[in-house]
């Protein structure tokens, strides 16, 4: 368990949502990553390659900050504004 994570994701989700036209976080370039727990845990990540908020799995445990509950939190942190919306099959 990462003590502070959760405040320091909270942070810089409030800080994303007053400013609409800040770059994205450095956390939205980061890799999935499921962290080694065995948690099925249904999660979103920003894909910087593909300009999108993808699924995954999350463990549980010792994942990284580009982890996000909705797909509208993750845009919402990673999509830079003005362009395209991309939404994978299964976030409707």
């Amino acid at each position: 368990c990462r003590v502070g994570a959760g405040e320091k994701i909270n942070n810089l989700k409030q800080e994303a949502s007053r400013d609409l036209f800040q770059t994205p976080p450095d956390l939205c370039q980061l890799p999935q990553a499921r962290g080694p727990c065995k948690a099925a845990l249904h999660r979103y990540f920003y894909n910087s390659t593909s300009n999108a908020c993808e699924p995954f799995t999350y463990g549980g445990c010792q994942g990284n900050d580009n982890n996000f509950e909705t797909t509208e939190m993750c845009l919402r942190i990673c999509k830079a504004p003005g362009s395209q919306t991309e939404w994978k099959s299964g976030d409707l």
